[in-house]
Order: structure tokens, then sequence, then C-alpha cells
């Protein structure tokens, strides 16, 4: 049974993407760099998404891949990760915008 994760500090003055990425807990489960807390490693690090999406799913933009791995995490699982990742994590289509803009920028 999955149990919502526990949400990180808000930093007002971060990215709106980033915002949400704190306060829907994805660094429960996910590591991101420059994210205060969000050291997981139940998915992926996605401190280079934005670049790694791009490669996952021929075809696909970075972004498409981000938005459907968000609002429909079983679509395509990351290789060697369990597909635990709820839906509906992200629901308001502002907050999904903006996650997603972010998550495209993260690029090493």
């Amino acid at each position: 049974i999955f149990s919502r994760p526990q949400k990180l500090p808000e930093d007002p003055n971060a990215d709106p993407g980033q915002r949400v990425f704190a306060r829907s807990g994805c660094g429960a489960c996910h590591t991101l760099e420059g994210v205060p807390g969000a050291a997981g490693n139940v998915g992926p690090v996605l401190s280079n998404i934005g670049n790694v999406a791009e490669t996952r799913k021929p075809g696909t933009s970075a972004a498409d891949y981000i938005r459907e791995s968000i609002v429909n995490p079983s679509a395509f699982i990351a290789p060697g990760f369990a597909p635990v990742m709820p839906a509906g994590l992200v629901s308001s289509p502002a907050d999904l915008d903006a996650i997603v803009q972010y998550l495209a920028k993260q690029k090493k």
C-alpha cells in the first residue's frame, strides 16, 4: 500500500516547478541536485532528466516523456526500477506544466 511521500520544505523564491516537486513529495523517491532533501533512491535520479528523457522513447520529446511519466507512470518504467510510482501526485494542470518545464531543464 502506498502512502503519500513526505513533502519537502518549499523555498518561496524557487522555480515554480521546484516548488511543485517539493510540495508533491517527489524528493522522497527521487534525487535531484539543488533541491534540499531530494535524496530518494526508489526512483531514478532526476538531475539529468532533461537529457535522459529525450532517449527513453524514440519520437517522444523530453517534456512529453516527463509529462507522461507523471500522469501515467506505468506507461514506461525506467530500466532497473520497480513500477511503484502512483499516478495523481500532481493533479493541477498549472502544477503539471510547471513541474514538467522545470524537470525538462534539468541537464548536466
